[in-house]
């Protein structure tokens, strides 16, 4: 039974993630809010020391926490919590065999792996579909242009360049504005 072998099958799990750490060093490590002791490379590395693994350390600069990276896109309201959840409706982005955190440790507890298994896949899926709509301008949030930008010259200006729409009104206004008083 997994349960009564976790430290050892665990073990291996690590054994196995930090091999593959050790062959990607120099890779980007794309993750979501992992940047703490509690929960995140850190902790992993912790686990893995107390089951006297020798964990291989990942460089800082090579860390894309998705989580940051979303809030400077798009605003640290772009999306009420729980924000991958949240996004996920808003985007219509399955959230078959998505588990909640309580709802993760409830099927730890239960010994329930299958079900925790596929809420992870089920997550890496979503994230990276995340991922690509925003890399697309594509990802619906509830910011707008200037929740995102702000409002500066500098600002409007890089939404212009931005946004072809938004230019040609400037543009006619300007047009005008000038015909106007000129």
């Amino acid at each position: 039974m997994i349960s009564e072998r976790y430290d050892e099958l665990e073990k291996i799990m690590l054994d196995e993630f930090y091999q593959f750490v050790e062959g990607h060093k120099k890779s980007f490590w794309i993750h979501l809010n992992m940047r703490d002791i509690n929960y995140g490379f850190e902790a992993i590395a912790h686990r893995y020391s107390v089951l006297e693994g020798n964990p291989t350390n990942i460089q800082d600069n090579l860390k894309i926490d998705i989580g940051r990276l979303l809030v400077d896109l798009y605003g640290i309201n772009y999306i009420q919590h729980p924000r991958i959840e949240s996004l996920c409706k808003k985007n219509n982005i399955t959230m078959s065999n998505f588990l909640t955190g309580a709802e993760e440790a409830l099927a730890f507890t239960n010994h329930e792996y299958v079900k925790l298994h596929q809420s992870t896949l089920r997550k890496v899926d979503n994230i990276q579909n995340i991922i690509i709509r925003a890399n697309e301008n594509d990802l619906k949030t509830n910011s707008n242009l200037f929740k995102q930008y702000g409002i500066s010259p500098q600002s409007i200006f890089q939404i212009m360049q931005e946004n072809w729409l938004l230019y040609l009104i400037f543009f006619i206004i300007g047009l005008i504005v000038t015909k106007l008083f000129f």
